[in-house]
């Protein structure tokens, strides 16, 4: 596998509901791989794709960031989940600390959507190749990005190949702001962390409503 599939990392979609359920499991520390192993091949047709999802989702978790974050604030993070915007903004939070090309994804398309109303998929591609490379393995990933991005209602897909902007989430619990600052800077190590009012001007942070 060339070295820029490699730092792609997402190359199967991630059923948004299944993440929840062995995220949930995860912070409560009732992690079962053969339950989970079951609510993927439920999913995908086929041993090669499920065997893959499987391994996809324990990837996301494994040695993610947010969920060490995440079982510090246990309770609130549990909470939260039960809120719809809340529980999109945690699951994609997770997406983007685990995979770069997540958050590359997020803010090329927050910009571009500052300038038009909608983008096609011929555009994300682009964008990502200048880098990780023009190649098939990027128009995976950015069908694998987009696709659990219109799951958690960050963005519509008006038609195929074609998305708009959606209103940005507003969290119920504070927890989830958190959370998706964290993701933030895990992506931007060199950003201030003293200075939370600044970062909120970053495009990344276009998907989540403050007031």
């Amino acid at each position: 596998m060339a070295e820029n599939e490699k730092s792609l990392g997402l190359h199967q979609r991630i059923p948004m509901d299944i993440l929840l359920e062995a995220f949930r499991a995860e912070l409560n520390g009732e992690q079962d791989l053969e339950r989970l192993s079951q609510l993927v091949n439920t999913e995908y047709v086929g041993e090669n794709r499920q065997k893959k999802g499987f391994r996809q989702v324990k990837t996301t978790l494994l040695g993610n960031p947010i969920v060490s974050f995440a079982q510090e604030h246990k309770d609130e993070v549990l909470a939260a989940l039960k809120s719809a915007p809340d529980r999109n903004l945690i699951l994609s939070a997770l997406m983007v600390a685990r995979y770069p090309v997540c958050y590359d994804t997020y803010c090329l398309m927050a910009k571009q959507f500052r300038l038009q109303d909608e983008i096609n998929r011929d555009l994300i591609v682009r964008m990502l190749g200048t880098k990780y490379g023009a190649n098939k393995s990027v128009q995976n990933v950015q069908i694998n990005v987009t696709a659990q991005m219109v799951e958690c209602g960050l963005i519509n897909r008006e038609k195929m190949g074609v998305y708009s902007y959606a209103e940005p989430q507003k969290p119920v619990h504070p927890i989830s702001l958190k959370i998706w600052q964290e993701s933030y800077f895990l992506n931007e190590p060199l950003a201030n962390r003293e200075d939370t009012e600044s970062v909120m001007f970053e495009p990344f942070f276009r998907y989540i409503s403050f007031i």
